[in-house]
């Protein structure tokens, strides 16, 4: 990533060159791109809970796979709810647009 010097475009003494800095993009750390994995594996498996849960309904199994798909469903939303609110506050840190998405997720449990 390039931008110009101390966040100003400023020029050297006579001249009329721009003085520059470089940097990688905060997108390439080692964390971004851990959280990005880790956001893709959650969403995955909280599908595949409710798949399993669902699934286990019609299924002799649903003693031991209804629980474990409870616990991932849980697990992978409680992750997600606290990346949502770490997005809120970073986006207000930075002054951007806040909006709200509304999604409700309902799982009937007999």
């Amino acid at each position: 990533m390039i931008y110009p010097k101390d966040g100003k475009y400023q020029s050297k003494e006579n001249s009329s060159e721009v003085q520059l800095e470089e940097m990688f993009s905060p997108s390439c750390s080692f964390t971004t791109k851990l959280l990005h994995t880790t956001d893709i594996g959650t969403g995955v498996a909280g599908l595949l809970s409710g798949v399993v849960f669902t699934a286990s309904m019609f299924t002799p199994a649903v003693f031991v796979a209804a629980p474990v798909a409870i616990a991932a469903g849980g697990i992978s939303g409680t992750y997600a709810a606290a990346r949502s609110t770490y997005t809120l506050i970073d986006r207000r840190q930075h002054e951007q647009v806040q909006y709200f998405s509304f999604s409700v997720v309902t799982i009937g449990i007999d």
